[in-house]
């Protein structure tokens, strides 16, 4: 029984060693959560994702409705990660219903993309549905485009154009870094650098500091999103 029991230990110690390593390294690094969502931005960028498509469309028509309202003096349409393409898709069927969406003056309508994976979307096969997409909205220059992505966050693709190879796209969008090692307190700071994926959340948190990128202020305080952009003159487009 001795014998047995050694070759039992042999076998299910090393497995359950093995379980709560990768139980530690997936959520320090967020292994299982990048692959799903890899996967499914690939599906979507395919157009094979039709519940993603479907929202798309139901938000197209709701922004479309909302610019109607004359009680609305600003409509932002923000997409962070993932819902960054979506929010593109969104305003894209938008135009396609109203194309003179967001001009005349009445309406500051404005997008506002966080941690963006928009650049590699356009790069995989199949996604000519979704390239034409970003086209129509590259040209519709009536309505600011402002991205905010940081080269810290290694789910996005920050040092790369999201319109590059788009017709007409050239100076779209405005590229801002939040350069959260200027909006967070030292400490937390060096927290967050510990756990490099914390980085892709950091948007969506408030920040330590009041000067520079802070979600809220741009989407609920009293400045319009394309004010806040020009007078971001703190921050360069050199994506540092």
């Amino acid at each position: 029984w001795a014998v047995w029991l050694v070759a039992l230990a042999a076998l299910v110690l090393p497995t359950l060693v093995a379980r709560e390593l990768w139980r530690r390294l997936d959520g320090l690094l967020r292994i299982a959560w990048l692959v799903r969502s890899i996967d499914h931005c690939a599906e979507a960028a395919r157009g094979r994702a039709p519940e993603a498509d479907a929202f798309a469309k139901r938000l197209g028509e709701r922004i479309v409705e909302a610019a109607k309202d004359a009680d609305i003096d600003e409509l932002l349409v923000i997409g962070h990660s993932f819902g960054a393409p979506m929010a593109v898709q969104a305003l894209a069927h938008a135009l396609r219903i109203e194309p003179d969406l967001g001009a005349g003056g009445r309406l500051n309508l404005a997008l506002l993309t966080l941690a963006q994976p928009i650049a590699p979307w356009t790069q995989i096969a199949g996604a000519g549905a979704f390239r034409d997409d970003l086209t129509t909205v590259a040209n519709a220059r009536q309505i600011p485009w402002l991205d905010v992505t940081s080269p810290s966050d290694g789910v996005t693709s920050s040092w790369l154009d999201p319109t590059d190879g788009i017709v007409g796209a050239q100076g779209r969008p405005i590229r801002r870094s939040p350069h959260f090692h200027l909006i967070l307190e030292p400490d937390r700071f060096r927290y967050v650098r510990l756990r490099p994926f914390d980085f892709h959340f950091q948007y969506l948190k408030t920040p330590d500091r009041a000067e520079g990128f802070n979600l809220y202020r741009l989407a609920c305080g009293p400045d319009r999103l394309q004010d806040f952009e020009r007078a971001w003159t703190r921050y360069a487009d050199d994506r540092a």
